[in-house]
């Protein structure tokens, strides 16, 4: 065995240099090789590189004009001295008519992940991840993101999440459906499905989906293939039934904390659920009596103010005490309580106050069946768009005749009966 003496080799991974290399010409020479840098008979530029724990991998090197490279070729456990000697002599050849064998290499491997993942169809799963990537930066509300996916996650996924886009379906929304009905959440059964709608028409769209499947989640298809579907009404929110509104506001009064105090500001305000939550001590205008809500917070993308009612502003005094930043109901680390917090908190009390967004409903049905408020004023305390042409004529928010209607409201919801009358008739201003 001929010995070779590279003197002032350094070694770029380790940072020392190697005094003395062996020129190895024999697959047993390879399997014993001392720490170091060894060159390989027969192969120009060929090496095998020995590091302190003994491991060994072959490398090739080269010129490429004026820039010298290096190209792993495997680790001396798994690739053999002959195989390694071919490897390198392949390089070898590419180098000379002009190509860069770590360039080719790394676009051999871009073509191979690329057929790979062609032979793979994608996922149900990975094609919600890919929509809510696609789409969640977009939404408003700071919990939407988890909100549009938890629900998928509990009811679809252990049924389609594993599924081709071409495998999935009627049968499959169908099964997913009852799986949340019978966990209790029709509501939520009726949003999965419109989630796994939305998902399946951008996979059509972009072609993951074969278009002639048509998409398994359309409602009138769940309409006639789910029997709890049949009857073609929608489901709304679980609301409270007027004649117990009293009762169940009374108890919301009795409880203390942030998630009540949020219960009773939505429901004297008649408030989405997420614009209470959100609400800051910077929108309150208390000398005018006043709640502001910035267009970004709106469903509508308009500004919207809300007259407050003595009881509304009692509950923002009780909430001043504990104030500790903008928030004006905070969760424990001040920022806005959370929704599962806020929503849950009344069934852990003993509380029937059915959803959140249900008492929007009350507030309607109050100001239709016992306030006598005028159409246009409950639409307008309720935020809600006008059409077209009744806007265009209607552009006023009447936030005086508003304030009447709110105070009402909450006197008749602490049951001071004797101050529920008619509303007065004339023009609205």
């Amino acid at each position: 065995m001929a010995a070779h003496l590279w003197m002032g080799w350094r070694d770029g991974c380790e940072g020392r240099t190697i005094v003395k290399t062996k020129t190895i010409s024999a697959a047993l020479q390879a399997a014993n090789a001392p720490v170091g840098v060894h060159k390989i008979a027969g192969v120009a530029g060929l090496y095998l590189k020995i590091g302190e724990t003994g491991a060994g991998s072959y490398f090739y090197r080269y010129r490429l004009g004026d820039r010298r490279r290096e190209i792993g070729l495997g680790s001396r456990d798994k690739v053999s001295l002959a195989d390694a000697c071919k490897a390198a002599k392949a390089w070898a050849v590419l180098r000379d008519e002009g190509h860069d064998p770590i360039e080719t290499r790394r676009r051999e491997r871009a073509d191979n992940l690329a057929k790979s993942r062609a032979q793979q169809p994608i996922t149900f799963k990975e094609m919600a991840e890919s929509y809510l990537q696609a789409h969640g930066a977009s939404w408003k509300h700071r919990y939407a993101k988890a909100g549009w996916w938890n629900p998928l996650a509990k009811f679809a996924f252990p049924i389609i999440g594993g599924l081709s886009l071409d495998e999935i379906e009627i049968s499959h929304i169908t099964a997913i459906m009852l799986r949340a009905e019978k966990a209790g959440a029709p509501d939520t059964a009726r949003r999965v499905r419109s989630r796994i709608e939305l998902v399946l028409n951008a996979a059509i769209a972009q072609g993951l989906r074969t278009a002639t499947l048509i998409n398994p989640a359309g409602g009138k298809l769940i309409a006639a293939a789910h029997p709890s579907k049949r009857r073609g009404e929608r489901p709304h929110y679980r609301a409270v039934k007027i004649d117990d509104a009293q009762e169940v506001f009374r108890a919301l009064e009795a409880e203390e904390g942030s998630a009540f105090a949020a219960w009773l500001f939505m429901v004297l305000t008649a408030a989405r659920p997420s614009e209470a939550l959100e609400a800051r001590w910077a929108e309150v205008d208390f000398d005018r009596r006043l709640w502001t809500l910035p267009p970004e917070r709106m469903k509508s993308a308009k500004q919207h103010v809300v007259p407050l009612s003595t009881a509304a502003l009692a509950v923002l005094d009780r909430q001043q005490r504990l104030r500790a930043g903008d928030a004006v109901f905070p969760g424990r680390s001040g920022s806005p309580l959370s929704y599962a917090s806020f929503a849950t908190a009344p069934a852990k009390a003993g509380i029937d106050a059915c959803t959140p967004h249900g008492w929007r409903s009350c507030f309607r049905d109050w100001c239709g069946d016992i306030g006598d408020v005028p159409r246009d004023l409950a639409e307008a305390a309720l935020a809600h768009s006008l059409n077209a042409t009744e806007g265009a004529y209607r552009r006023m928010t009447a936030v005086e005749r508003r304030r009447e209607v709110m105070t009402r409201y909450a006197d008749w919801l602490n049951d001071r009966r004797g101050k529920v009358l008619a509303f007065p008739t004339g023009k609205t201003v």
